[in-house]
């Protein structure tokens, strides 16, 4: 309808980090704002190299994301949380799944043994609190073990926008809590 009105139309889908921070550029292109939009998004890549360069060499942690509590749901390679995942310096447990929101029991996951397990929610209501307890009676999951059981603010981790980077910073914050963040700005 809107290309019928002859309306300008401009998709985008990005599923990378690279991707989202090529879409900014493109909008303030479009926007009539590109010299602004390229000086932000070189700042966000800077911190996005911060993060890079703070995770590499370091061990990759088997990370379970959870985006749904009930029913049990992550996501695979197809989305812009697995690039998080993989840039903060984890493993996304569900990569391999074929469907790109799955649902999985909690069998599956005892049966692969997260080595972290990060609870994505808006929920300002306790529930997922809850949910990050009732994990912690699964004693055989390494991240349940280590203590590595946290909830992330799903804003900051589900939007194609500059808050992103606020969201692989916090990410690689819970996969590798054994490097020092505050002496890393």
């Amino acid at each position: 309808m809107l290309e019928e009105a002859k309306i300008p139309v401009y998709v985008l889908n990005p599923r990378r980090v690279t991707e989202i921070m090529d879409a900014i550029e493109s909008v303030g292109d479009l926007c009539g704002v590109a010299q602004r939009a390229r000086v932000r998004v070189a700042s966000l890549r800077q911190r996005i190299q911060g993060v890079t360069d703070a995770v590499r060499g370091k061990g990759k942690p088997l990370v379970f994301l959870v985006i749904n509590v009930k029913p049990l749901m992550s996501v695979n390679r197809n989305t812009t949380h697995h690039d998080i995942i993989e840039m903060a310096g984890g493993r996304n447990m569900a990569e391999g799944q074929r469907i790109t929101y799955p649902r999985l029991s909690l069998e599956e996951v005892i049966r692969r043994g997260p080595e972290v397990i990060i609870i994505s929610s808006m929920d300002r209501s306790g529930e997922h609190e809850r949910a990050r307890r009732e994990w912690f009676q699964w004693d055989t999951i390494p991240a349940v073990r280590k203590g590595h059981v946290y909830l992330i603010n799903s804003d900051l981790i589900d939007r194609a926008a500059p808050r992103i980077i606020d969201g692989l910073e916090e990410m690689a914050k819970l996969i590798h809590p054994e490097i020092a963040w505050n002496e890393r700005r």
